[in-house]
Order: structure tokens, then sequence, then C-alpha cells
């Protein structure tokens, strides 16, 4: 409240279970920012804070966890689980609120991915909801294979996404893998409402 002299002490908020990403059939690791949660607050004041979690298949796979706040970051809900297909890993979590409340989380996962093959199958999500409990994923971009791109410490498509908002449309950016070997991936943004 201060201008960033003073802070408060820190509140628990729940425990950080990833478990990572990897290609399930190779093995390689998906450099996929789990330990890097995002952080929307709403026109209310209602904070939401969005991560990967493998608290929802008992430590086997991450999903994408979120709580929120309705007092300022003092209490905190306990963590749902947003992404739509629990049997599929999902990584890289952004989040947003919309003008209209409606509350928006990007992310990829691996749904489409068959057990076999050279290609790790990846798709770009939109998930939203109107009470942060009930929600309804959109596909946004995809198929792509994931093991294609770069390898920086696991396949990286970058860790630094982005969800912003206009009026009533989400404005989700994102890094995908291209198909071409000059610029195996790129920067590209989806219109949705």
């Amino acid at each position: 409240t201060d201008q960033g002299d003073t802070w408060s002490a820190p509140v628990f908020v729940a425990d950080e279970r990833t478990a990572g990403t990897h290609d399930p059939v190779s093995g390689a690791a998906v450099r996929d920012g789990s330990q890097l949660p995002s952080v929307a607050v709403d026109h209310a004041g209602v904070v939401y804070l969005v991560w990967q979690d493998s608290r929802f298949s008992a430590g086997l796979r991450d999903g994408i966890a979120l709580a929120r706040s309705l007092d300022g970051g003092a209490h905190w809900s306990t963590p749902v689980q947003v992404n739509g297909v629990v049997g599929a890993p999902a990584f890289i979590p952004v989040v947003r609120v919309r003008d209209d409340g409606v509350i928006g989380v990007s992310y990829f996962d691996l749904r489409n991915n068959p057990a076999t093959g050279t290609r790790l199958i990846t798709d770009y999500w939109l998930a939203t909801s109107t009470d942060a409990a009930t929600w309804h994923d959109t596909h946004l971009s995809g198929p792509f294979s994931l093991a294609d791109a770069p390898n920086a410490e696991g396949l990286f498509l970058g860790d630094y996404q982005a969800l912003g908002a206009s009026g009533n449309e989400f404005l989700p950016v994102f890094v995908a893998v291209t198909g071409n070997g000059g610029n195996r991936t790129d920067v590209f943004v989806a219109l949705t409402q």
C-alpha cells in the first residue's frame, strides 16, 4: 500500500503440485513454464490465479488449476480444474477477465495426441466461465506437432503467452509451431467471443 516500500506477509494460496509436461512416447521434456502462475483482477476486485497442477490426476499429469480471492488476496478458494480433459497434460495457462465479467483461461494441451508416433500433437484452447466453477472450452489453434519446436532445455514454445481483452472479446496471443524448418515457431493472435 506504500508503493513497494514495505510488504505484507505472504499469504498461502495452495500447494503447488506440478508434474511437468513430457512427450508420452519419447519422454522428451516440454519447457512448459510450470512454475509461472498467471494472475488477473476483475472490476469488483476479485483476484484470479491460475497455474499448472497435477492434483486433479493424483500427480500423474498437470492440469490447469484456478483459485480466487474475494477479499484482495487475504483468503483463497479451493483450486478448481479449468482444462476440459483430465486425461491430457495441460500447460502454460494465462488468465484474464473481460469487462463483462467473463473469466478466460488460455492453455495448451495434448488431448489429441495419439499414444504412438513421433509427432507430439498439441492444441491451444480458451476456457471461459461466468462463475469460476463451470468451464467451456473453445479450440483456438492446432493441431501442430510440438516435437518440431526448438529445444531449449525442453521443447519450447515460449512460456510468456498473453491473454488480452477488448470489450466482449478475448485476444489470445500465443506461440505455435509453424511447420517451417527455417522459422519453427511464430507468434499469433486469435479473436474470439
